[in-house]
């Protein structure tokens, strides 16, 4: 048992490797990066984002267009061309790639077909929610290489095992990896603050969005770390935020 308790571990830690001399610049740079995309598409107009997303019907949509940038920004100038950081360090490896669309799959039957009993049991009508057939591909893949591709790769795949990396110089490895997990899911909640703060959330609803997002950030990183896999929290992510089911509620 404590051999493999210290291969997971180790584990962590080598999954960012060849950045030790500038790990702690590159982490607080990239997340520097990442809030500032954030409060950059918050609290500024970008009359060309709307444009694309009217020339596309909404296909090409405005939190799509903003996570390609933070990818460009975030995942592509900051993590792989200053800090050196290959894309198959932050789980990008397409031979994991066939598990996660079995996820996406099995999980959207499953969502879908509980959705479905719960309609059947409480109304006389059910509603089919598609307004064409391509209309579920479109919204899962635009949330998929969007969003959830994105939060994965930098506050899991990434922010996790960088943490790690830190603060195994300055304690045990196993108090490191659980403060790794905390502190960092912690940071993935408290980046969604501004949007709700926009959006006129309450004291109490916003306490209750942090605490969710905290816990789903910690749940996804001991998915990953136990599956090694970023397609298969890639898919459980897209199924939270973009489930695309069967049916909708009868008006």
């Amino acid at each position: 048992m404590n051999d493999r308790r210290e291969s997971w571990l180790e584990g962590i830690a080598s999954r960012v490797p060849n950045v030790e001399s500038k790990r702690a610049g590159l982490v607080a740079t990239a997340l520097a990066l990442d809030f500032l995309v954030l409060l950059w598409s918050w609290t500024c107009s970008h009359p060309w984002i709307d444009r694309i997303n009217g020339a596309t019907a909404g296909v090409i949509h405005y939190t799509f267009q903003i996570r390609l940038i933070g990818s460009f920004v975030v995942i592509g100038l900051c993590l792989r061309w200053w800090g050196d950081v290959s894309l198959r360090a932050v789980g990008v490896r397409m031979q994991g790639l066939p598990l996660g669309l079995l996820t996406l799959l099995v999980g959207w039957i499953v969502l879908s077909s509980i959705f479905l009993c719960y309609q059947l049991a409480t109304s006389a009508t059910v509603t089919v929610d598609w307004a064409s057939p391509a209309q579920p591909i479109i919204d899962v893949a635009t949330e998929a290489l969007g969003n959830s591709l994105y939060e994965e790769v930098f506050y899991r795949a990434y922010l996790v095992p960088s943490a790690f990396a830190l603060l195994r110089q300055h304690m045990v490895d196993r108090r490191a990896a659980l403060l790794a997990v905390l502190g960092s899911q912690a940071l993935f909640a408290v980046a969604h603050i501004p949007h709700r703060v926009i959006h006129d959330y309450s004291a109490l609803e916003m306490s209750g969005s942090v605490a969710l997002m905290w816990g789903f950030g910690i749940i996804q990183s001991a998915i990953y770390l136990r599956t090694s896999n970023l397609w298969v929290i890639v898919a459980v992510h897209v199924l939270i935020n973009e489930p695309s089911l069967l049916t909708a509620p009868s008006a």
